[in-house]
């Protein structure tokens, strides 16, 4: 599924969760296990549980079930025969989320703030192509992080980029990477420590981005209090679909499994 390790590791836990559920409320072990175990009256109780006793907000637990429902759907595939898994556990129905609104700038708040880095430094250029780049693509931080150079031409989930974005990135690789092409394995953002490059970290993120985001709230009142990357995602998300794309199109481009996400 191209998933990242975080995610996977997400799906693990989920596992080993149910697992310790089924041996702590119905003394099922492992070995005694089947299919049939992942049921509607089960993964009920499963939910109830992560509340009631791993004190788990709504939020966690309904990622606990889309893990299940993943695996479900994996299932069909691999067999026709256990679609009716999947439709078992498509009975068991989500806990309630308090709504939440979409922290996102406005298209005069975006300007500002992509104008705060100085430029005439390497940082800067550095900063402000990352930022860019975050934008353009509606990736995320990690996702961003984890690119080498060798998959600027070639990423499981191709994503288009603007002139522009390619103009702050053809400016970034020139000074950053002036070796470029016979470094593909070398991260795309990097900090130097003694001498040697090491992925830069969403802590380095975080700080330049609360930083540009002070001193943007000077120049324009639309910027929030809070500025941090993964708004950059959820703004690019909120000016297509405000641009017009449809929320199927706009899922897709996101990387999401659901419309509903």
């Amino acid at each position: 599924k191209c998933f990242s390790k975080n995610t996977v590791a997400s799906y693990k836990a989920a596992f080993k969760l149910f697992l310790d559920y089924m041996l702590e409320q119905n003394n099922s072990s492992l070995s005694q296990m089947s299919l049939d175990d992942f049921n509607n009256d089960n993964l009920a109780g499963f939910m109830d549980w992560l509340m009631a006793v791993r004190q788990n907000s709504p939020a966690t637990c309904n990622q606990r079930l889309m893990a299940f429902r993943s695996f479900a759907k994996y299932l069909g595939i691999r067999d026709f025969a256990l679609t009716s898994v999947y439709a078992n556990i498509c009975k068991t129905p989500p806990k309630k989320t308090a709504a939440r609104v979409v922290d996102f700038l406005s298209e005069e708040a975006l300007k500002t703030l992509l104008m705060q880095p100085d430029t005439s430094n390497r940082t800067g250029i550095r900063n402000q192509c990352f930022m860019c780049l975050m934008y353009d693509t509606a990736a995320r931080c990690q996702e961003l992080l984890d690119i080498r150079l060798k998959d600027l031409f070639l990423k499981t989930r191709a994503v288009p980029l603007m002139k522009v974005t390619v103009n702050h990135l053809q400016r970034y690789l020139k000074l950053f990477h002036p070796d470029y092409g016979s470094r593909m394995d070398d991260y795309l953002f990097y900090t130097t420590f003694h001498g040697e490059r090491h992925p830069m970290s969403r802590d380095t993120v975080q700080v330049f981005m609360k930083n540009y985001g002070r001193a943007a709230r000077e120049i324009c009142p639309d910027i929030p209090e809070r500025v941090h990357p993964h708004q950059l995602r959820h703004t690019r998300a909120m000016h297509l679909y405000c641009g017009g794309m449809t929320l199927s199109i706009l899922s897709e481009f996101l990387g999401h499994a659901s419309e509903e996400t």
